[in-house]
């Protein structure tokens, strides 16, 4: 767990209530080879290693609420089995929906997808195929424990896995950005007229590593090069500076060459957001303060990613505002594609689906989650 995950991830909100909390942390388990960039350690943290750990400590601990923030894979079956094994009550952390792709398979597209999962082709194996087709059984066959709690931040945040069933209870909450909305909504903006980009770090994303995640490797210096001329470009054209929020895993202090001369912010996004003119992304969900604060979005693609599995995404991202996407390789196309308007019709429907619900109260998240469970338990 960073210091990010951790304050964000409420933990002494809920020991403040009276929670006595621990964080497991299952990287060493789950994902060996990821390096993570903050090592700090923090009261009741327990790394956990091998699945005889994670058994040992439910097995000390078994009348304990999970919250789950581990994602439904193959890789993850065992720890819903064992679940159900020990009747262990958990709660699923749905709280940051982004838009997917409409699925539009008739009945014979889908027979044909689960035959071939089934048969492990597409380059997995049987074992892997049968992993996930688990998820979508009827527990008394795939003996999987699904969730007692779904906090869920919006109404196309449920689409959770394991599946939550009719006996499963929603609490609705919001997306943690809305916290830091909550925090600073009433703060003054920041001084003068400047464009943001919320950095994601593309080409050096550690996620992108992580084994059954997207498979993207874009080239740096074509990337940064690309995106330097349209930012350039901008800043001649509506005279204003584009300032740069960083990415949480972003290391520009050791890569001076992606950013030249421009001013870079790390852990600052709803505020320069909040002060911002418009604001330039791919597929960040910083772009919930975007629609908080009603500022203008450009979405930006490249030829790179145009031909990778993120466009879609982008896509996806984009769709959900009727917006189309700005290719940072075509200058011939920025003044056309670089739209700076804000539709509420969009912004209060993508509000309603992705960041908060009119069910949801204006309290901070983990407080929320704190009164259901004391109701509750």
């Amino acid at each position: 767990m960073t210091k990010r995950d951790y304050v964000r991830f409420g933990v002494d909100v809920l020991i403040s209530r009276g929670f006595k909390v621990y964080s497991l942390e299952l990287t060493g388990l789950l994902n060996p080879e990821y390096l993570p960039l903050d090592e700090s350690d923090y009261p009741h943290r327990i790394k956990i290693t091998s699945k005889d750990e994670f058994y040992g400590f439910f097995k000390e601990h078994p009348d304990c609420l999970v919250i789950d923030f581990i994602q439904a894979s193959p890789g993850t079956l065992f720890i819903y089995k064992f679940f159900r094994q020990q009747n262990i009550c958990y709660a699923t952390f749905c709280s940051g929906g982004i838009p997917l792709p409409k699925k539009g398979e008739d009945k014979r597209a889908q027979l044909v997808r689960v035959i071939k999962a089934l048969s492990g082709l597409g380059g997995q194996s049987l074992k892997d195929s049968w992993g996930k087709l688990c998820y979508f059984m009827p527990s008394w066959l795939s003996q999987i424990q699904h969730p007692s709690f779904l906090l869920s931040s919006a109404y196309q945040c449920r689409q959770a896995l394991p599946k939550p069933t009719a006996l499963t209870q929603t609490i609705w909450t919001h997306t943690l950005d809305y916290d830091i909305y909550l925090q600073q909504k009433d703060q003054p903006p920041l001084v003068g007229k400047y464009a943001v980009l919320i950095d994601e770090y593309l080409p050096y994303h550690p996620d992108f590593s992580l084994k059954g995640n997207l498979n993207v490797h874009l080239n740096p210096s074509k990337y940064y090069q690309g995106m330097n001329v349209f930012l350039n470009w901008f800043e001649k054209t509506y005279q204003m500076p584009v300032k740069i929020a960083a990415h949480p895993s972003s290391q520009y202090d050791q890569r001076p060459e992606c950013f030249p001369g421009r001013e870079i912010s790390k852990g600052k996004t709803a505020e320069l957001v909040k002060g911002a003119q418009c604001v330039f992304t791919h597929y960040s969900t910083a772009i919930n303060f975007a629609v908080l604060y009603r500022k203008p979005i450009v979405f930006l693609t490249s030829d790179e990613i145009n031909e990778s599995p993120i466009k879609e995404m982008i896509d996806c991202f984009a769709g959900a505002f009727h917006q189309g996407l700005l290719n940072i390789d075509e200058p011939e196309s920025y003044q056309v594609n670089c739209q700076l308007n804000v539709n509420d019709q969009y912004y209060q429907e993508y509000k309603i689906d992705y960041i908060k619900t009119p069910d949801s109260p204006d309290k901070f998240f983990w407080e929320i989650v704190a009164d259901h469970f004391e109701e509750a338990l």
